[in-house]
């Protein structure tokens, strides 16, 4: 019986030995399991934390631009109504203008509301394009000392006009700037 016992207690030691094995292969199974897991979602919340800050930067250089861009444009309309406005002065303020006296002031509207033009939206464009033509025909009309009635009028007129124009531009780049908030819903769907 000695060698029954024994070779059941073979038999035993080998079953042990093959749990053993098996309970440390299934340990590292799920261990390695475990660890690509975890590597997943580690993986993707630095995705997510580099992401985000990533997505805030490039609103913040979006906005930026658009700032930089609405700054411009200011400035171009600043320098246009103020050669309008100088214009205007000389033209009204001299009794018998003089081709010397109106050059300059005329010039330097002429030149803003053509550069202007190029900068802006289409109504405003032809706004500034009418504001040339009438301030040269006007120049020429008072250095020539004749009449200018009807340069007059579009003058006046698309300087009326130019405010409410200018204000519908301005709104374009609100919109640019709301345009800059990337939708975060549709960062996190791309997920």
């Amino acid at each position: 019986m000695s060698g029954g016992q024994n070779g059941n207690n073979d038999r035993t030691e080998v079953v042990k030995a093959s749990l053993s094995a098996g309970s440390t292969l299934l340990v590292a199974i799920i261990a390695a399991i475990g660890g690509i897991i975890g590597s997943y979602f580690t993986g993707s919340k630095l995705v997510e934390s580099t992401s985000v800050p990533a997505l805030i930067n490039a609103r913040t250089i979006c906005i930026n631009a658009v700032n930089e861009d609405e700054q411009k444009f200011r400035e171009r309309a600043s320098r246009l109504l103020t050669a309008v406005a100088a214009f205007d002065a000389d033209k009204s303020l001299l009794f018998q203008p003089n081709h010397n006296q109106l050059y300059q002031p005329a010039k330097s509207a002429i030149t803003q509301a053509m550069s202007i033009s190029t900068y802006t939206s289409e109504r405003l464009s032809v706004l500034a394009i009418n504001i040339a033509t009438s301030i040269k025909t006007l120049a020429i009309a008072d250095m020539n000392y004749g009449a200018s009635g009807e340069a007059y009028k579009m003058l006046s007129s698309s300087m009326g006009e130019w405010p409410e124009a200018y204000g519908e531009f301005m709104k374009t780049f609100d919109i640019k700037r709301a345009s800059c908030n990337f939708d975060e819903s549709m960062h996190k769907s791309e997920k």
